[in-house]
């Protein structure tokens, strides 16, 4: 038996529909078709017919409902998710005619996942009086496989979340609070000098976050020994003065950190994470932080999710009530080419 095509999708997602037609010589003669379905398939919808019955997990078409006399078609579906980044799953499509068979085509199904995997994390943490809580928890995040991972990241200890993500007018005070102690801001400031920010849109920032600030809206996860640091700064004018051009620095500075964010650690379009970036709030007492990647992709599956497990040490001499530590995150793409 001559067929003219033989057509299916090059790749699917789980739960995703998969088309596959057939067409042949309309001067062939058989007068049924059987669709074999592995298990890991089932059978979702005909194309090109009026009607069909099972037999068991079988298909079968008689010639006389199909509505071309050299073309049918369906579409299938995977039973579920499967843990290989790619799952070939066979159909076997035969015609017959008086039981004997007269001609057969196979057409692979070829089912398809992202796979998130922790590349390098470190296994455990210590933190001293020179910790530069900024440089602790740095993780590099491959993905393989086709499709669109959509990641949610937490971080969880002793079954609480510590991670958040914060808004831009925490990222802005708690900013000023490590410049202020530190008591460096000069290069740091002067690295962005080149960086140009529409005027009228910083002023109205830096003008929004005084406001906040003269109206006593502090962040709520600010420590004690930050706020005083903030209230000191803004008991006077030549204070107040200070904190705006710190504010309108520190504008700056974080817009121009979600552009390296996004261009930089997103190398192409295969990753989405939420936005914002992922800190922890940690407190002395904490031992250890599981970091949890849950992921699924562009139609909405859920994968297992992927866990690293980092110790905790702290040496310090002084310890403070709580901390702020981000999550860095690079990323490698490791594609698996389905042919």
């Amino acid at each position: 038996m001559k067929f003219e095509s033989a057509y299916i999708a090059q790749w699917a997602l789980a739960n995703e529909e998969i088309p596959a037609h057939l067409i042949w010589d309309k001067d062939e003669e058989f007068d049924k078709i059987f669709i074999e379905l592995p298990k890991e398939l089932k059978f979702w919808q005909p194309l090109g017919v009026r009607k069909f019955e099972y037999s068991g997990s079988n298909i079968i078409i008689k010639r006389s409902d199909l509505i071309s006399p050299n073309y049918f078609g369906f579409i299938v579906k995977s039973t579920g998710i499967f843990k290989d980044v790619l799952a070939v799953n066979r159909i076997r499509v035969t015609f017959l005619l008086n039981h004997d068979l007269v001609g057969e085509r196979v057409l692979d199904a070829k089912i398809v996942r992202p796979l998130i995997k922790i590349s390098d994390a470190p296994a455990k943490v210590v933190i001293s009086d020179n910790s530069d809580f900024r440089k602790l928890f740095n993780i590099i995040i491959s993905h393989a496989g086709l499709g669109t991972a959509v990641m949610e990241i937490d971080m969880i200890t002793e079954g609480d979340v510590i991670s958040v993500s914060n808004s831009l007018y925490f990222e802005i005070i708690t900013d000023i609070v490590t410049d202020l102690r530190q008591r460096d801001t000069s290069k740091k400031v002067a690295e962005l000098k080149e960086f140009q920010i529409e005027q009228r849109f910083l002023e109205n920032m830096t003008y929004q976050v005084l406001k906040k600030l003269d109206k006593g809206e502090f962040p709520t996860q600010l420590a004690d020994e930050a706020l005083s640091d903030i209230k000191e700064l803004m008991k006077d004018e030549i204070g107040r003065e200070r904190m705006s051009r710190l504010i309108y620095a520190r504008i700056r500075r974080l817009l121009l950190a979600v552009l390296l964010y996004y261009f930089e650690r997103r190398p192409n379009e295969d990753i989405e994470i939420p936005a914002g970036k992922i800190k922890a709030l940690l407190r002395p007492q904490i031992r250890n932080v599981s970091l949890i990647i849950k992921y699924k992709d562009s139609i909405g599956n859920e994968y297992e999710p992927v866990q690293h497990v980092v110790e905790i040490e702290d040496i310090r001499t002084k310890k403070i009530e709580m901390f702020e530590a981000p999550l860095n995150i690079k990323f490698q793409n490791k594609p698996f080419r389905a042919e």
